[in-house]
């Protein structure tokens, strides 16, 4: 899971990596958290799923990222 923005003025977009907190997690379901600091509004970020295997690299147009609607 990771947050992610759009670039603004030139610069790379924001991908900040989401953590899974254990401790909430139950009936197959977790929780996952992220915190970033940014003058940004909260409606810039999108979390989405992002497949991980070692090795490779997934493009924004990956079908198999998962984004929230």
């Amino acid at each position: 899971m990771e947050l992610y923005a759009d670039g603004t003025k030139g610069q790379a977009p924001v991908r900040e990596e989401m953590q899974r907190d254990d401790n909430r997690a139950n009936d197959g379901e977790y929780v996952y958290k992220a915190q970033i600091e940014s003058a940004r509004s909260v409606g810039d970020y999108t979390p989405r799923v992002i497949p991980r295997y070692e090795g490779i690299s997934v493009p924004l147009e990956n079908n198999l990222i998962l984004w929230q609607r």
